[in-house]
């Protein structure tokens, strides 16, 4: 059973940890908003940057993941949004835990999934 929920709030909320997701969420950072990453995975970086175990990241990737370690953007991962009862709130999940993530802007970076015919 889930605890109640814990509400943040934030000025930005990136839904989507893939490339373009890391580059939103830093640039807003960098302009002094208060921003949220969120990611459904435990990994960042999306398909484009997944790798085997043992294996190294491009370097781009690492330059990216280190600018957002360096940066204030808080990290939820293995989080997923599941619904949006408000212009300004999102009810996510992680594990069994209950969030409520309010913005003031939402950047959806989810990317996609490959679908063979």
């Amino acid at each position: 059973m889930a605890n109640h929920p814990r509400d943040y709030e934030y000025e930005v909320v990136v839904l989507g940890g893939g490339p373009a997701g890391i580059a939103a969420a830093c640039a807003a950072a960098d302009c002094g908003c208060r921003v949220a990453l969120l990611e459904s995975t435990p990994w960042l970086g999306g398909p484009i940057w997944r790798t085997r175990p043992g294996d190294r990241l491009p370097h781009l990737a690492q330059r990216w993941l280190a600018r957002l370690d360096r940066s204030s953007v808080e990290l939820f991962d293995r989080t997923t949004a599941f619904a949006c009862t408000r212009p300004d709130v999102l009810h996510t999940e992680r594990g069994d835990e209950v969030l409520n993530i309010g913005w003031h802007a939402l950047i959806l970076a989810v990317g996609s999934q490959e679908l063979f015919l």
